[in-house]
């Protein structure tokens, strides 16, 4: 007999990707992979002289129904359909986002492939599919550079009609 998932860790965390909550995780991936790099040698034998951590990526399948144990008693209207229409936001407007899983919690992540799916097994459900890969953002630094320029013995004719263009300044 296959035991869930959830049955084995707390139920503490809410499982998210956004606003986009689950009331069940069935399965996640996580992914933590190295480019190793290889280079030949002279005599062809490959040597290796770096190895580099890649960004994390993964993904989720879970389930978000109509009718959840996680809000007994309490009825949202279409709970399936209005998380549906926050899947469809989100990939239109491929922002990053925070995914909550039973393992670990991503921030800054890119969802690149998103799957739903509703059949008479999952009745007032969706079983939604989420792939996922970290993203580094970078904020550029602004530098303001004084650069001083001194054109050496100006007093020399050929050193003048060399730098006839050019913004000497004062000359000394």
């Amino acid at each position: 007999m296959a035991l869930s998932a959830v049955l084995l860790f707390p139920q503490t965390k809410k499982y998210k990707v956004d606003l986009v909550f689950f009331d069940l995780i069935l399965n996640e991936e996580h992914r933590m992979t190295n480019k190793v790099s290889e280079h030949n040698i002279e005599d062809g034998q490959p040597i290796t002289d770096h190895i580099e951590n890649q960004l994390l990526h993964g993904g989720l399948t879970g389930l978000i129904t109509n009718y959840s144990i996680r809000r007994p008693g309490v009825l949202f209207g279409n709970v399936a359909q209005k998380n549906f229409d926050l899947l469809e936001q989100i990939w239109k407007e491929r922002r990053l986002v925070e995914i909550v899983t039973i393992l670990r919690v991503y921030k800054n992540v890119a969802i690149t492939d998103i799957s739903v799916q509703r059949s008479e097994t999952t009745g007032a459900a969706i079983s939604v599919s989420v792939t996922f890969k970290q993203v580094n953002v970078v904020k550029l630094k602004k530098s303001l550079l004084e650069v001083g320029v001194s054109v050496t013995d100006m007093g020399v004719s050929t050193n003048r009609q060399a730098a006839v263009n050019t913004n000497v300044g004062t000359v000394r």
